[in-house]
């Protein structure tokens, strides 16, 4: 018997509209005066998040303002405050055409992974309450708590190699599926790399880094918050 075909989806802009882990960092920051006034200082920076290499650390940074000071408990329910509203108006975030494919693939028997930066805890709620999807297996950013949160392993750009290799699985992938030119490293190691959502313009420029990506657009408006 063949081993199954391993498949990876990126999670935000891929299988959910907008930034999961931005949006819940710009709820915490804007409702706490002081953690408005401590995030003044980083958003000089915000640009630099184009760069691959600036985004870990500039995440860890907006994380410590938006967070700092909060338990775990408490962090556990902003997310969870955060992906019931996203639940509750599913049709505004799910980005159908590609949550088909990802049921297609669970049918055909495909080893499926969604691999994400987004906080291992908040990735895998979104994928049972949004997605509403079962037999998965999730691989986010580690967060551990010690005298508050720490951002041990943010799973972005070339670290979801790692990620998946701590998994046990090795490139190549059958297929593989994002919106992010900063998952480049993983599209290039899928036999059949996908470009989720964009304009065509851009799209054909991505398509102009491989020989056989396909374009699956997203018809509805992006909503970001």
């Amino acid at each position: 018997m063949n081993d199954p075909q391993v498949v990876v989806f990126d999670l935000d802009g891929t299988l959910v509209r907008g930034d999961s882990v931005a949006a819940l960092l710009r709820t915490q920051i804007r409702a706490s005066g002081w953690r408005r006034l401590l995030v003044t200082p980083l958003l000089p920076l915000l640009p630099l998040m184009r760069w691959s290499w600036a985004v870990p650390y500039l995440s860890r940074m907006f994380a410590l303002v938006a967070f700092g000071g909060m338990s775990e408990q408490a962090w556990r329910a902003c997310i969870s405050k955060r992906v019931n509203a996203m639940a509750s108006s599913r049709s505004r975030w799910v980005i159908e055409p590609v949550l088909t494919r990802l049921r297609g693939h669970l049918k055909a028997g495909d080893r499926v992974l969604v691999v994400t930066g987004a906080y291992q805890h908040m990735a895998e709620a979104i994928v049972r309450d949004v997605l509403q999807v079962q037999g998965v297996i999730v691989l986010g950013s580690v967060v551990e708590w010690k005298q508050g949160m720490r951002l041990k392993l943010h799973c972005f750009g070339a670290s979801k190699l790692l990620r998946l290799r701590q998994a046990g699985i090795e490139p190549p992938l059958s297929a593989a599926y994002s919106d992010s030119k900063h998952d480049l490293p993983l599209l290039r190691s899928a036999h059949r790399p996908y470009w989720v959502g964009g304009s065509s313009e851009l799209a054909h420029r991505a398509a102009s880094w491989f020989e056989n990506l396909e374009w699956i657009p997203d018809h509805r408006h992006s909503h970001h918050g």
